[in-house]
């Protein structure tokens, strides 16, 4: 019977909005085929129609989500702290209403993120959010939040390999050599990269240095950071 296959398959996909549907029309032929109680029609042909709104909204739900997961593996926007924050607080709301458009939701937050740099958590959460657990994915989405804010500080930063870095530094250098209180300038721009822990810690002692003047420690902390990590 095509209305108990319908409710079998929205089950396994966890479409409950067509499997309810299909549900009832099949209890209502059931009950014409083994007890022989009659059929409402008018009763039948709104639920008919009904069901065949919800699955017209399944698939296209699923159409979405499968063009919106392709676009997001092959584009990587710019990446927009602020953006990525309130599309995080609407997948929240969504998630509370089990709005079917949470997943479509959570590949415009993952347009802003380079496959490498997304939270551990990514693919459980699309698991979830595919069979419309919305329960599981709100505790998920509290731990994706918790991993992107930890990566979001260093998504926003530009890569620079250790010859780029090498040669800033040298600038740098040259420029606390001759005593140029614009140097500390070009360790703020420092700040602006993807960098080491170990190297971001003796830049801030430099600055540190280079804020009071004192070039002779700033000079020695630029030389080390280019011995040790470089």
């Amino acid at each position: 019977m095509v209305a108990h296959s319908l409710k079998g398959v929205s089950a396994n996909i966890g479409a409950d909005f067509v499997r309810e549907n299909a549900e009832l029309i099949e209890d209502i032929l059931l009950k014409k085929a083994e007890d022989g109680i009659e059929i409402d029609p008018e009763k039948l042909n709104s639920l008919l129609i009904e069901c065949a709104h919800n699955v017209d909204k399944m698939v296209n739900t699923i159409h979405s989500a499968l063009d919106s997961y392709e676009d997001s593996l092959n584009v990587v926007k710019s990446f927009d702290r602020n953006a990525v924050e309130l599309l995080v607080e609407k997948l929240k709301a969504q998630l509370t209403s089990f709005d079917i458009e949470a997943i479509d939701t959570l590949y415009q937050i993952l347009e802003y993120l380079a496959p490498e740099s997304r939270p551990e958590i990514t693919n459980k959460l699309i698991s979830v959010l595919e069979t419309y657990d919305y329960i599981d994915a709100g505790k998920l989405l509290e731990e994706f939040d918790s991993q992107l804010a930890m990566l979001s500080s260093e998504s926003g930063k530009a890569k620079i390999d250790n010859d780029e870095l090498r040669h800033k530094l040298e600038v740098l250098l040259a420029q606390v050599r001759q005593f140029d209180s614009t140097a500390v300038d070009l360790v703020d721009d420092l700040f602006t990269f993807e960098l080491k822990k170990e190297v971001l810690d003796d830049l801030e002692r430099v600055r540190s240095s280079l804020g009071q003047y004192d070039f002779s420690a700033g000079s020695k902390g630029i030389e080390k950071i280019i011995a040790a990590h470089l």
